[in-house]
């Protein structure tokens, strides 16, 4: 799309709007394109580190010497594969 500056003074948050939606906007001086507008990228959103605080908790005998024993037992007395799967 091309318009004069004009039209622009008149409509510029339309013509942004139609950028932002993906239309090339082409301001024309004198009938010569002079400036362009276009939507910026957006950026993509960034995991955090952290970002899932509050969403993971972790029993306060996880690391009991229990709780070692039993899962080393569990682990023990259960093969993860089979004889034949190595």
């Amino acid at each position: 799309m091309e318009v004069n500056i004009q039209h622009v003074h008149a409509h510029l948050l339309k013509l942004i709007e139609l950028a932002e939606h993906g239309e090339e906007v082409v301001i024309a001086r004198e009938g010569e394109a002079v400036v362009k507008i276009v939507a910026v990228p957006s950026k993509p959103k960034r995991k955090l580190i952290g970002s899932a605080r509050g969403k993971i908790w972790v029993f306060d005998d996880a690391n009991s010497p229990e709780m070692n024993r039993e899962i080393e037992e569990f682990l023990n007395s259960s093969p993860l594969f089979s004889e034949e799967e190595h």
